[in-house]
């Protein structure tokens, strides 16, 4: 049978993290996870979770916050058994119910609310089966009924919270097959430690290669200990020899050893063997004296980066990571059947309710409590006497002693492999990127049983996603929940057309006006001013979600801005909406001054947007101090005077129409005088050494339209369009033809051609032309 469940857009994370929805008093009690449900008003009241027979519609009254209705379609197959009828149309459930996505379907009641809210859904890495749960951004159901405040509700007992239970049980099983994925063989666990040294040094050298002599030493050992467990090395010397001897033939084989001393006294071995590694297609890693600059450096570790990553692809292809034959649940502990010491760790983590942040913050008294178990399980087994006598007694007591006091030495390293594990747990079992470095370091074959551990500690509704890569599957899914609840998943039947349907009381809200308009490039250059992150692949976001979602730009900027990358980015987020109130404000220019104020923005900064506005600026000057653009600019255009005194004097809007008053001209302004077209036109340019020539050369083309200027090296220069016509369709024109030249390859400087081919000249004289052009 289907059941409707409402709630809010709040809780979309919160469900879908857990894969399950509670009677709200158990999220408090949680020891991962969400700890807060968001309750609807019409079901305050009420402790237990109120699901109906039909679909109904209902409102949620909250404008300060992305609080929006959401509506889920449950199949109670396996769940609904001790479901409460109420009364006729809708139960009352006592306990967990288990949200999968073979079972539910969720539903949203706008598309805008549903694209405002799934934006930071989809980056909740702790999400781990985003993409295969059912979210729909219409309701599409014609028979609906409106939610109202339910009265009359019997009381029922809260059944127990097994949530924090299933929970690690959960994280258990998961960890357990990461294990299984990330466990190595002896030689491959040496060969991943190796390559991690020599990252870390090579890293090191590539910053700063003035310091090899201080590495060399360490390096050179190093590489000779990866190449003698690197396969792909022995098989490149096995390729070469077999080639050498044939090159040589059986009568001149037993003079290899002469013939390279004769051609290293010579000193052209390094020439022929490079000659004879490629004739044979084989390769090896260089030798230490042959690495001179970073990119040297760089080169080598890539090199022993792709080898390491080949050689563990190869071996974990060949194992079955979902074998979870070895673990076993039941009666609120999980087992594992050959390893019963770490079976003890696992029942002492769920039965105290450790989380992460207490190991932590006690290790010692984590120490106390589980070994305790462990010890006595050992003593009964091996007998006092040989207890008081053993290797395990000492291993464990060193254990202890480096947890109190970290400068005493410990090998974790132990024939034990429980003890091991265990050992591994207690000093890094807090983090998994700690303990996966520390079982690395340590050379450790075999990940299962410190993963388990940690695994069960983490519960697996913290466990990020990027963890599971290669696991998550539906395959997997059905089988964790096999394994968790003794039953299949049940499915959702009936398939239903998620179109949306014509509702009374339903409507999708906040559609675009087809008319909007919006200045793109005039919100780049703000932006740009405002010193913002990577402005051109915000406005890029911004206008795909105003285009492809339908959003109106104020609501595209309030979705990017509420995704994780901004959410706690302060500043940024108040330069973004500050440039965007300032470019939906440009007409009004007390607006605009009193919002510059608040952005905190230098005078510079604003003489510039004002100007980039259309704004006239008088500039203040200090009197008997003349800036060089000061001194040049009495002698700018001289041949010109009038024509600029005519567009530079100050006109009453009654001399003209309005539309041509001097602010106007200058809004549109001499584009040979004014520079802010510069890092609109710029932003255009994806590469940034394109960017940067093509900038440069803008600055001189501008410089060339003066009398004289002065270069980078403070040369009086001419300027080859000095006297030339300054009406900006001529200005363009002639950019045009200039930018035009630069991509014809000069055999001097071929890499201008280069850099001009990824501009996109047409583009940007088509916009210069748009915005600048009769005038």
């Amino acid at each position: 049978m289907k059941y409707y469940i409402p709630t809010s857009s709040l809780n979309l994370d919160n469900i879908l993290q857990a894969e399950c929805i509670s009677p709200e008093s158990f999220y408090a009690q949680r020891l991962s996870g969400y700890r807060h449900f968001e309750q609807l008003d019409e079901l305050r009241p009420f402790r237990q979770i109120i699901l109906f027979s039909s679909p109904i519609s209902f409102t949620i009254n909250d404008p300060d916050r992305y609080n929006y209705p959401v509506l889920i379609e449950f199949e109670g197959t396996n769940q609904d058994q001790d479901f409460i009828s109420a009364e006729e149309g809708f139960y009352l459930c006592n306990h967990t119910i288990q949200i999968t996505p073979s079972n539910c379907r969720i539903f949203f009641f706008s598309e805008s609310a549903y694209n405002l809210t799934i934006v930071n859904t989809k980056s909740n890495k702790t999400i781990k089966y985003f993409e295969k749960y059912l979210v729909y951004p219409s309701f599409p159901f014609r028979n609906v009924h409106e939610l109202k405040i339910l009265t009359n509700i019997p009381s029922i007992e809260l059944s127990i919270n097994e949530e924090t239970f299933i929970d690690k049980a959960k994280g258990a099983l998961y960890a357990w097959m990461l294990g299984l994925k990330s466990s190595v063989k002896q030689e491959l666990a040496t060969k991943i430690n190796l390559a991690q040294s020599l990252y870390n040094i090579l890293t090191s050298l590539m910053k700063n290669p003035d310091s090899f002599s201080r590495f060399k030493s360490n390096l050179d050992s190093l590489i000779e200990q990866f190449k003698s467990v690197d396969e792909i090395e022995k098989i490149n010397e096995q390729i070469y020899e077999v080639n050498f001897k044939k090159e040589l033939g059986p009568r001149f084989g037993f003079l290899k050893s002469c013939f390279i001393h004769v051609l290293k006294k010579w000193d052209c071995w390094d020439y022929v063997n490079a000659k004879l590694c490629d004739k044979w297609n084989c390769s090896f890693l260089p030798d230490t004296k042959d690495l001179i600059s970073s990119q040297d450096f760089l080169a080598l570790r890539t090199e022993i980066e792709n080898r390491t990553k080949k050689s563990l692809a190869s071996y974990q292809s060949k194992i079955d990571f979902t074998d979870l034959s070895k673990v076993s649940i039941s009666s609120f502990s999980v087992t594992i059947s050959t390893a019963p010491l770490v079976s003890i760790a696992l029942k002492c983590i769920i039965d105290n309710r450790w989380t992460c942040e207490y190991l932590m913050a006690n290790r010692i008294e984590a120490y106390k409590v589980l070994m305790s178990n462990v010890v006595a399980y050992l003593k009964n087994n091996m007998g006092e006497e040989s207890w008081d006598n053993s290797r395990e007694r000492t291993y464990i007591n060193e254990l202890y002693a480096f947890l109190y006091d970290s400068s005493k030495n410990f090998n974790l390293n132990f024939p034990n492999k429980e003890l091991e594990a265990i050992s591994a747990f207690l000093v890094r079992g807090n983090s998994y990127s700690d303990i996966i470095s520390y079982l690395k370091i340590n050379e450790i074959e075999d990940y299962t049983l410190p993963l388990v551990l940690w695994g069960t500690l983490s519960g697996y509704m913290d466990m990020n996603r990027d963890y599971l890569e290669g696991i998550l599957s539906e395959s997997v899914y059905n089988k964790v929940y096999r394994m968790l609840f003794g039953v299949e998943c049940s499915v959702l039947s009936a398939e239903i057309d998620t179109k949306i349907s014509s509702v009374d009381s339903v409507t999708v809200v906040n559609e675009i006006s087809p008319k909007e308009t919006f200045d793109d490039s005039g919100y780049m250059f703000l932006l740009q001013i405002l010193k913002f992150k990577n402005p051109e692949n915000f406005v890029k976001k911004l206008l795909a979600l105003n285009t492809k979602e339908q959003l109106n730009i104020k609501q595209s900027l309030d979705l990017i801005l509420a995704t994780k990358e901004y959410k706690r980015a302060n500043v940024q987020c108040i330069n973004a909406k500050g440039a965007y109130e300032l470019i939906e404000n440009k007409e009004n220019r007390e607006f605009l001054d009193k919002k510059m104020l608040d952005l905190k923005l230098s005078q510079k900064a604003q003489i510039q947007i004002l100007e980039y506005f259309g704004y006239e600026v008088v500039k203040k000057t200090t009197k008997n101090k003349k800036t060089k653009s000061e001194g040049l600019s009495q002698n700018l255009f001289s041949h010109q005077t009038e024509q600029l005194n005519d567009l530079n004097r100050p006109k009453n809007i009654s001399d003209e129409n309005s539309e041509n008053n001097s602010a106007t001209i200058l809004s549109k302004g001499i584009i040979s005088m004014y520079r802010t077209w510069i890092p609109v036109c710029s932003s255009f340019i994806s590469d940034n050494a394109s960017k940067k020539r093509f900038s440069e050369d803008l600055e001189w083309f501008i410089n060339n339209h003066y009398e004289y200027y002065y270069n980078k090296k403070k040369e009086r220069k001419n300027g080859v369009y000095y006297g030339k016509d300054l009406s900006n369709d001529k200005v363009i024109e002639r950019l045009k033809i200039y930018l035009e030249r630069k991509l014809q390859v000069n055999p001097s400087w071929p890499q201008i051609a280069d850099a001009y081919r990824k501009v996109p000249i047409s583009k940007i004289i088509d916009y210069l032309t748009k915005n600048y052009g009769k005038r």
